[in-house]
């Protein structure tokens, strides 16, 4: 009688110990990227840069990163309500403001996707519109911030002498806008095919979310611009951290070499995309002839500021989550 609760009590201890193991092995790859990201910098530039540094421009962008999470809240909200959920606005708020306190906790997005996820299905018990609303919203963040990065590859060309940094360039843009068209063919399938599986299902599924999105246009146009600007506002961030170096970067440079350093921070090698974002930051200052500390304190600044946001979202999670749990999804239904 006692072998079945042994055998589970072995199992959740095996589960727990690779997950620990899977967090620790990360927080080794991001301690060692920082580390290989110091060693390239030359630190008597990098004393004289913060020794300078201009707190106005620090409280700048925080501000921005701050606007960029009301930003990103309207956008997701707008998907939910094509999944037939209703979230008051402020609740759906709430959601990311947790979400960013886990962004910090775990690797890339994964975190704060997985928060969200699970509070809101937990609020609404519809774990599907929920998983649906998240993926998707996360999908359509990526696929405008590749369209970012294609727009600005003429400039980029001309911004970046590396042949291979112009290459990866390339590749990232166009295969990424190819890749984001290829999933939305994917709204198109048979419903009998892909109900065959449970996997296919629910891709199909956010893909269809996804196209229905574009209906109507003026919808798809406001996603759009919510989601390239929520991206323009971390290009914005990146160029107040440079400003709070007297670094010399423009916004134009910030918006050529910002988006693609974000998009490869997103690969869930390292803890809060960390050690990630500095590496690719202080090689795209290389590549543009500019100084790589400059390049790690700009994204060090940018990683300070996402966990300052995320420290406030982490004391709304503690002081209100009962209370906020115990309302109803909608107001029209209470």
């Amino acid at each position: 009688m006692e072998i079945a609760p042994s055998k589970g009590r072995a199992s959740k201890a095996i589960h727990l110990t690779r997950r620990s193991l899977g967090f620790l092995a990360k927080a080794a790859i991001s301690v060692a990227l920082l580390y290989f990201c110091l060693r390239a910098v030359d630190f008597d530039v990098l004393a004289q840069r913060l020794t300078r540094l201009d707190f106005r421009w620090v409280g700048f962008v925080l501000a921005v990163l701050a606007v960029q999470i009301i930003a990103a809240t309207i956008r997701w909200q707008r998907i939910i309500l094509q999944c037939g959920s209703r979230p008051p606005l402020g609740r759906t708020f709430y959601y990311m403001m947790v979400a960013a306190f886990f962004n910090q906790m775990l690797p890339s997005t994964v975190g704060g996707d997985t928060a969200r996820v699970y509070l809101f299905a937990r609020d609404s018990a519809d774990l599907r519109n929920a998983s649906y609303s998240v993926f998707v919203d996360r999908g359509v963040g990526l696929f405008f911030l590749v369209i970012l990065v294609a727009v600005c590859l003429p400039w980029s060309l001309v911004l970046i002498k590396d042949q291979l940094g112009r290459v990866a360039l390339v590749i990232i843009g166009i295969g990424g806008i190819a890749a984001g068209l290829g999933f939305a063919t994917l709204a198109f399938v048979p419903k009998g095919l892909a109900d065959r599986w449970w996997v296919t299902r629910h891709v199909t599924g956010m893909a269809k979310l996804s196209v229905r999105l574009c209906r109507p246009p003026r919808a798809a146009f406001v996603i759009g611009a919510l989601s390239i600007f929520v991206h323009l506002l971390t290009v914005g961030a990146a160029w107040g951290a440079a400003q709070a170096l007297a670094a010399p970067l423009s916004f134009a440079d910030a918006l050529v070499l910002v988006p693609p350093v974000m998009l490869i921070s997103i690969i869930p090698i390292s803890i809060a995309g960390w050690g990630v974002r500095e590496g690719v930051m202080v090689i795209a200052f290389s590549y543009a002839g500019l100084y790589q500390s400059d390049g790690l304190v700009v994204s060090l600044l940018i990683g300070l500021g996402t966990f300052i946001i995320g420290v406030f979202g982490a004391i709304w999670w503690i002081f209100t989550d009962q209370r906020l749990s115990a309302l109803p999804e909608d107001p029209a239904r209470a």
